[in-house]
């Protein structure tokens, strides 16, 4: 059950993750975890490439779990996941922000921009408009699960 506390923020760089997840984060009190910050501390040694990028994703999955399970929300930003690096996540309340410009060479931009792969998404132009419909679903998704 300590999924349902847990919230990934994921898209493009420059795609305003950021300005969303801190307004998520003050209407909250969640833990915050950046991929810059996470990079930084426990995945110093990774690569950027494929195998990289799905370690780090399942290492932030991971962290993530043990701080829902301790029950606080805990907020992840990470840059485009693709299936695999969404997997090696775990469960989450998934919430795709697609850039002003997204364009499709963007690495994991067309499986995570499908509509299966994220609970809801947000243009970078409206981040500030749809927090408190993103927090209004993630309520939903913590009470009655959903995929």
């Amino acid at each position: 059950m300590a999924g349902r506390l847990k919230i990934l923020v994921a898209g493009a760089q420059a795609a305003h993750k950021t300005a969303l997840v801190n307004m998520l984060v003050r209407l909250t009190g969640a833990v915050r975890l950046s991929e810059d910050d996470l990079r930084a501390n426990i995945a110093q040694t990774l690569t950027c490439g494929d195998d990289g990028r799905i370690e780090l994703a399942r290492r932030a999955g991971w962290l993530c779990e043990v701080i829902a399970n301790a029950g606080h929300v805990v907020i992840a930003e990470l840059d485009c996941l693709t299936f695999e690096e969404l997997e090696a996540f775990g469960e989450a309340f998934v919430v795709c922000v697609e850039a002003l410009d997204q364009g499709s060479g963007v690495k994991g931009w067309e499986q995570l921009s499908r509509r299966e792969s994220s609970h809801v998404r947000v243009s970078a132009g409206e981040v500030g408009e749809n927090a408190g419909q993103i927090l209004d679903l993630f309520e939903s998704y913590r009470r009655e699960g959903f995929s």
